[in-house]
C-alpha cells in the first residue's frame, strides 16, 4: 500500500510538471520547437525595462492537449546577448498565476488560488486556500503544493485544514 501511495503521487506530480514545463509555462520550448501556443486575455500589459510581461482578464493558454486558465498570469524574462547584440527574444525565468487557476490536462487537473512556476529550477508552487491535483479518482489536497522536477521532490502543506491524500487501488 505504501509503494502505491508513493507512486501515484510520483505520477500524478511528473506529468503535471511534465505538462507544465512542456506548455505554455515553457515559452523557451514552444519556440525550439515551433509548436502553437494560443493565448488570450482581456488585456495585455508588456514592460520592457522591467522585464515582465503581464495577461489580464480571463486568461486562457492552451497548448497541444494542455489548458491553463487564471485571472492574470505574469511573465518575468531575461533578454539574451549574443555577441554583443540583444535580443527581444529572451529566456523566461518565472511565470505567476494569480486567482482561479485550473491546469488541465487529458489525465490530470490541478487547481489553485495561485501557481508559480520557477523554470531554472524546474519549481512549481501551488498556493491558497485549497490547492488540489485530481485524476478520475485519486486526488492530492493542501494549502500549498511545492513540485520540483528535477529533484522529484513533493512537498504538500496543509495550514487551515490537514493534507489530504484520497487514492484506489487497482485491487
Amino acid at each position: 500500500m505504501r509503494f502505491f501511495n508513493f507512486k501515484f503521487i510520483n505520477l500524478v506530480i511528473i506529468i503535471l510538471i511534465f505538462a507544465i514545463s512542456s506548455s505554455a509555462f515553457a515559452v523557451e520550448k514552444v519556440y525550439s520547437t515551433r509548436k502553437k501556443i494560443s493565448v488570450k486575455s482581456d488585456k495585455l500589459k508588456v514592460d520592457n525595462a522591467k522585464n515582465y510581461a503581464e495577461f489580464v482578464g480571463n486568461v486562457t493558454a492552451q497548448y497541444d492537449n494542455m489548458f491553463v486558465s487564471a485571472n492574470k498570469v505574469g511573465i518575468s524574462y531575461n533578454k539574451v546577448s549574443f555577441g554583443g547584440k540583444i535580443s527581444e527574444k529572451g529566456s523566461i525565468d518565472k511565470i505567476v498565476a494569480f486567482g482561479n487557476v485550473k491546469i488541465k490536462t487529458e489525465k490530470y487537473t490541478g487547481y489553485a488560488d495561485n501557481a508559480e512556476y520557477i523554470v531554472k529550477s524546474e519549481t512549481l508552487i501551488l498556493q491558497g486556500d485549497m490547492c488540489k491535483v485530481t485524476d478520475d479518482e485519486n486526488s492530492i489536497e493542501g494549502s500549498r503544493i511545492i513540485l520540483n522536477k528535477k529533484t522529484g521532490n513533493v512537498t504538500v502543506e496543509g495550514g487551515a485544514s490537514r493534507v489530504e491524500t484520497v487514492f484506489y487501488s487497482k485491487e
